[in-house]
């Protein structure tokens, strides 16, 4: 994690790491007498650890990590919190990806994306060795720049891999967005 902070510090000025349920199991542990921002120690000076699961990024974007739910279709964690917060949100809770637009009750389109996660689900023991009725885990991963979010991700399932864009005007109304198929094994 370290190793790929420190990348991720030299390409872009600002960086946060959010609160997510992983880390709310080790304050139950220490029973409650847990300060997250103690995680970020030895990380590089523009990586800030926050205490809350979710930020606001451009006033367009809620970026989330929802502790306490999970659904097994891609993109409808998120989808219902861009419907409630009337702004594209971006979830990393499910380690599924995906996306599903939407249109509000004021016929504003709002979308939910579910980055997917940042490793190789074959790796990770308990989910390669257990068993679910939760998909397949895909990896992925979003980069926001300006209005617009970009999702790149492979989808295990279908063997393919996908490059999506989406833009989104100041209201946090999806107005624009390409899905492309950029690999298929």
């Amino acid at each position: 994690l370290l190793h790929i902070a420190e990348i991720l510090a030299g390409k872009f000025k600002r960086g946060w790491v959010l609160k997510g349920n992983h880390d709310e199991r080790i304050a139950r542990y220490l029973q409650g007498n847990f300060d997250y921002r103690f995680l970020g120690m030895g990380f590089p000076q523009n990586i800030s650890f926050s205490e809350y699961p979710y930020c606001i990024v451009n006033k367009r974007f809620r970026v989330t990590h929802p502790l306490k739910n999970a659904r097994r279709i891609p993109g409808s964690l998120p989808l219902a919190l861009a419907m409630k917060y009337k702004m594209c949100a971006i979830g990393a809770h499910t380690h599924i990806a995906g996306y599903q637009i939407k249109f509000d009750k004021l016929g504003k389109r709002r979308l939910g994306i579910d980055i997917g996660a940042l490793c190789l689900p074959e790796k990770t023991a308990y989910i390669a060795e257990g068993e679910s009725t939760y998909p397949w885990w895909n990896p992925g991963f979003c980069i926001i720049q300006g209005d617009t979010v970009t999702h790149w991700y492979y989808d295990n399932a279908e063997e393919r891999e996908y490059e999506n864009w989406f833009k989104v005007d100041k209201k946090g109304e999806l107005v624009e967005w390409h899905v492309k198929e950029i690999r298929t094994k």
